[in-house]
């Protein structure tokens, strides 16, 4: 898919790959601005799972407004592929910051923070992430902290 459009969007390069699909970054060319765009298809769906899934994930993500938090932009389906797109968070995921050597535990409590105020905030509004891991996390660039991967969120 790199380098190919996918609807509005020119896939620029793979981020990722879980369970339930592909993630790349991508450029959206009607707002002219970078994306991370997670790609569904048969191919990717675990036997219990169904395009549904991603609608799912969607609007839990954006009933959800906190800076620790991946913003959802648009999903929907292309080709019958169902998709979302998000911000494109640029940083490196918390499980490659704390391999093999690990962080000081003063570096720690700032995200730390982050990542419980974020949670407390879905909390608030009923919403259980459930697969809390240092690889859905990413510290940005600028030190703040994004959660991420919804898909197992009730």
């Amino acid at each position: 898919m790199v380098g190919k459009a996918f609807g509005r969007y020119i896939i620029e390069n793979g981020i990722g790959r879980g369970g339930m699909g592909v993630v790349y970054r991508a450029h959206d060319i009607r707002l002219d601005r970078p994306v991370a765009i997670k790609v569904l298809g048969e191919d990717l769906l675990p036997p219990h799972a169904d395009s549904g899934d991603v609608i799912k994930e969607a609007q839990i993500i954006s009933a959800l407004n906190h800076p620790s938090i991946c913003t959802v932009y648009d999903m929907g389906e292309v080709n019958e592929q169902p998709y979302i797109t998000m911000e494109d968070v640029e940083g490196c995921a918390l499980n490659k910051l704390l391999m093999p050597s690990g962080l000081a535990p003063g570096l720690l409590a700032y995200p730390i923070r982050q990542i419980a105020s974020a949670l407390a905030h879905a909390h608030e509004r009923g919403i259980i992430h459930r697969d809390i891991k240092p690889s859905n996390i990413v510290i940005t660039n600028l030190g703040d902290v994004k959660i991420l991967e919804f898909g197992l969120a009730k």
